[in-house]
């Protein structure tokens, strides 16, 4: 193939063509490569203040782990087992030490403040309960608590420390709270340690929490600012063929023919998507029961109207394992009249969902803050 001439011929202008670019091509490089090395050190200095926030939020706070050393060892049995405290500092301190067969199991209140220890003995019911403080100062040994079923750790809830007495997957005779402070020990049968200890008085709303105004049910309310709003539609129900299914929440039943779709708006923390709080129209009237649960009835102020709602506390067992500890749903929660003057609803449905007691205390704070438009 022959080239034409005129791509061949060297003239006046591509002589200048290329010396221009011979002169502007470094600069041009020059330019870009520095706004990308200024785009990359901005990345990097983000990523290391990252980087240094979480190392520093992890290594704040103070890590337990059990220690366990043969003592004798000429007995396979002798063991000594220690509770080693690190704090920020790196420092390690041995805050317990037990020298038996099975060693002990240790659970820190949620402060920090305390350790709860059982200690087991060489067969089920030799138990003995230990409280002490987080740099090892014993507060007592509660020799009082021992009998002839076994002592089983349960959780905390603020300073108080529970306790079942009897395996909890069998037929527990009770459960037994203690007080860290005052030392006082109660009892309590299996259901009322339920409702007994997640009851406890709800705060007022924090400073920074978010605002939420909504035109379905033409309702405001307030969130932490680590939760997130979702707003929809809920699937539809019995009510798209049965009209009549729906008419109590609608301040027009005759706009009933025109009205399928159920509103929904889920509040939920950020990290936990499966917990929360629903607030919804009218559903299909399906729901779970849980004829084991024990009921906490929480009190609830909103807009200057008291409402109840019944709470679902599941027990505890592997049989329980894919329930929210904390529930409710339509059918066994509540619907309030709390819609604005918007609204074509007159009710709105409550439905929670919670594995711990902080959401489910946020959950009733959020309710606490629904206010007609």
């Amino acid at each position: 193939m022959v080239i034409p001439e005129k791509f061949r011929t060297v003239t006046k202008t591509s002589k200048l063509f290329a010396l221009f670019l011979f002169i502007a091509l470094p600069f041009i490089g020059f330019y870009f490569g520095t706004k990308y090395q200024k785009v990359q050190n901005s990345f990097l200095d983000c990523l290391d203040e990252n980087l240094k926030e979480s190392l520093v939020t992890d290594i704040s706070k103070p890590t337990y782990f059990i220690d366990k050393n043969v003592v004798d060892s000429s007995d396979s049995n002798s063991f000594r087992y220690d509770l080693v405290r690190t704090d920020f500092s790196e420092s390690r301190n041995v805050i317990y030490s037990l020298v038996n067969w099975f060693g002990f199991e240790y659970e820190v209140s949620d402060d920090d403040q305390y350790v709860a220890i059982i200690n087991y003995g060489e067969s089920a019911g030799d138990e003995t309960f230990t409280l002490i403080k987080n740099n090892g100062e014993l507060v007592k040994e509660f020799q009082d608590l021992n009998s002839s079923q076994r002592l089983v750790p349960m959780h905390w809830t603020e300073h108080f420390y529970w306790l079942y007495q009897g395996i909890p997957t069998e037929d527990p005779s009770g459960v037994i709270r203690v007080n860290a402070d005052t030392l006082e020990v109660d009892y309590y049968n299996f259901e009322q340690s339920l409702q007994e200890s997640f009851k406890q008085p709800y705060t007022n709303v924090n400073s920074g929490w978010k605002t939420y105004s909504g035109s379905d049910f033409d309702i405001s309310f307030q969130y932490p600012p680590d939760w997130e709003v979702i707003t929809g539609y809920a699937q539809k129900g019995a009510f798209d063929f049965e009209c009549s299914y729906i008419t109590d929440y609608l301040k027009n039943s005759e706009e009933c023919a025109g009205t399928f779709k159920s509103p929904e708006v889920r509040v939920r923390p950020i990290d936990k998507p499966l917990e929360g709080l629903i607030l919804q129209g009218p559903t299909s009237g399906l729901g779970g029961f849980c004829s084991e649960c024990a009921i906490d009835n929480a009190e609830v102020t909103i807009n200057g109207t008291q409402y109840v709602i019944p709470v679902k506390i599941a027990p505890p067992g592997p049989e329980y394992s894919m329930m929210n500890n904390y529930s409710t749903s339509p059918d066994g929660g509540i619907n309030v009249n709390e819609t604005g003057n918007n609204s074509i609803w007159s009710k709105i449905g409550i439905e929670l969902n919670a594995d711990d007691k902080i959401t489910y205390e946020t959950i009733i704070k959020i309710v606490e803050t629904i206010n007609p438009n």
